[in-house]
């Protein structure tokens, strides 16, 4: 009976070790079903975080190539500048031109007004035009008859003019005639 007894007691004990084995068994395959999750969620985030990072990579590089066509364009821009300032002068001497044959036309066709505003034009785009304003000063001498004006402009043109320019001893001439007539004195 001893022994019996025994023998029950050990039965009891293995039952309560089978028991706690069970149970740790139990937590052990909890643990295992959460460490499983876990690594599924994490087994998810990490194609996702290869999906960006491949994103990233594509931005990158098409940032990297962008950059460099930048950088590229950045030092033809120079050259670009010094294109458009050679294009911008050639247009500001067109148009001086394109004012000064408007003022030819206009004289011709004895529209004086429009002329001077022609004439005018030109000066504005390039003041040391001397044509421009020796054919001011005449029309202003001749026509509008603003004996000012044509004088400011005749003596514009003495400064600018050649020493063997056509007009110049007729500007001279001119000068002298108005400043003795208005007692100024000699013209230079």
């Amino acid at each position: 009976t001893v022994r019996i007894r025994e023998l029950n007691r050990n039965i009891g004990d293995l039952q309560k070790e089978k028991a706690a084995i069970q149970n740790s068994a139990k937590r052990k395959e909890d643990e295992f079903d959460q460490l499983r999750q876990q690594k599924t969620k994490l087994d998810s985030e990490n194609i996702s975080l290869k999906l960006q990072l491949k994103d990233c990579q594509q931005g990158l590089a098409e940032a990297m190539k962008k950059n460099k066509r930048m950088w590229e364009e950045m030092q033809n821009t120079p050259k670009k500048f010094t294109e458009l300032a050679r294009q911008n002068k050639l247009l500001i001497a067109e148009t001086g031109q394109m004012h000064y044959n408007l003022g030819i036309f206009y004289t011709k066709n004895k529209q004086y007004d429009r002329a001077a505003l022609e004439f005018e034009k030109v000066i504005e785009i390039d003041p040391n035009n001397a044509y421009a304003q020796f054919n001011l000063g005449y029309i202003y001498a001749e026509y509008i008859v603003n004996r000012q004006k044509a004088a400011k402009h005749f003596r514009y043109y003495l400064g600018l003019a050649k020493g063997d320019d056509k007009d110049m001893d007729w500007v001279k001439k001119y000068l002298l005639t108005w400043e003795a007539y208005d007692g100024k004195g000699r013209v230079q």
